[in-house]
């Protein structure tokens, strides 16, 4: 299945642990999860359907 990046979250997990969430297509979400790996360490990211149909995305692009 493939996957909308403005429609999916990256969920970054330390262990079983969620430390993070952030749209894949956020213009910061690869310094957002390297920083949450400096902070944490090994970590892992699992990619979900954003339940929102993509607001997040938007509201993160907004942002900047």
């Amino acid at each position: 299945m493939t996957l909308d990046p403005h429609k999916t979250i990256c969920v970054v997990k330390h262990g079983d642990k969620e430390v993070g969430r952030i749209p894949a297509s956020a213009p910061n979400a690869e310094a957002y999860i390297a920083e949450l790996i400096r902070h944490y360490g090994n970590c892992h990211v699992d990619y979900v359907p954003d339940q929102t149909g993509g607001l997040l995305a938007m509201l993160h692009a907004r942002s900047r």
